[in-house]
């Protein structure tokens, strides 16, 4: 462990500061000679909670969740958070693919949130429609799914209508522009009929659910080292926090929010640190990396090593 540790290092070392690529057209620049390039062959980032960057202390707690919340929001917002870039910002800076988590308010409008509301669905579009019109050869990924919460105060059949409802409204607020989900679609298919979008419907996860480093890299590895072009999947860079009361009350986390930091981040930074050597090393041993997501994506060279 002690030299896989030391070959990381220095792999983290090697990472190019002299990113040459253009992140805001990056799909265009590497693909447009190889436009039958199937997405599911693609290394592509993505962000995990990928719409929370407005969440803030004064925002309203998503239904289901532990009523305590209410009385601790700065709290809550502060483990919250997962990204402080818009998603204009974060597809200019490379990302193409959003994990959307959806919550519908009291009037029935569709959110984008985790554990509380952060922004309207349509801000979101909004801000992919304006990116897509000013690059037409990039190619968006779009996943949602119930945030976790509310999936527990609506019934299985209304979380699937739900659902439903949200593809119609981004096909509605994106006319024309949304392509049907295939696992073998090309960026030719986008290419050729002047579309931008998919919503991925099948998505094959690899979600480490634990805060220690070395589970983490194991699960990650063992998948990576598995995966094959054929299918669309994603591994999950991140830290999930445990329910232990030791991690809240942590004087290192506890309660702090910065203008781009809070308790989420300062308490994931050791993962930041090695997860750059770690996709070199995948890559380096030839492993296939479609979707891969991770919090905070703009605090380290993420989508730089994906694409180097």
């Amino acid at each position: 462990m002690v030299l896989k540790g030391v070959l990381f290092f220095f792999l983290g070392l090697a990472c190019s500061n002299s990113f040459a690529l253009d992140k805001s057209k990056w799909m265009g620049e590497l693909y447009q000679s190889r436009p039958d390039t199937p997405l599911t062959g693609m290394t592509i980032p993505r962000t995990h909670n990928a719409g929370t960057y407005k969440i803030t202390p004064s925002s309203d707690i998503v239904p289901g969740e532990s009523k305590w919340y209410y009385l601790g929001k700065h709290l809550v917002s502060s483990w919250a958070k997962t990204q402080y870039r818009t998603i204009y910002e974060q597809l200019e800076l490379g990302i193409r693919s959003f994990d959307f988590r959806i919550a519908l308010d009291v009037a029935g409008v569709p959110w984008i949130g985790h554990a509380m509301y952060s922004v309207p669905l349509k801000e979101a579009l909004s801000d992919i429609q304006r990116f897509t019109q000013e690059h037409p050869l990039e190619v968006v990924l779009l996943t949602y799914v119930l945030e976790t919460a509310y999936a527990r105060v609506v019934s299985e059949e209304r979380g699937r209508e739900i659902l439903q409802e949200t593809t119609l409204a981004t096909e509605k607020s994106l006319p024309g522009k949304v392509l049907p989900f295939s696992q073998s679609v090309t960026l030719k298919d986008f290419w050729e009929y002047r579309k931008s979008i998919v919503i991925l419907n099948e998505v094959q996860k690899v979600w480490p659910n634990s805060y220690q480093t070395d589970e983490v890299y194991r699960q990650l590895d063992q998948a990576a080292a598995l995966n094959r072009a054929n299918a669309f999947t994603e591994l999950q860079l991140i830290f999930t926090v445990s329910k232990e009361f030791k991690h809240f009350i942590n004087p290192k986390y506890f309660f702090f929010q910065g203008p781009e930091d809070n308790c989420l981040s300062l308490f994931s930074a050791d993962l930041r640190k090695l997860g750059p050597s770690w996709i070199r090393y995948w890559r380096e041993m030839g492993y296939h990396l479609n979707l891969v997501a991770t919090d905070f994506f703009d605090q380290f060279p993420f989508v730089e090593s994906l694409l180097e």
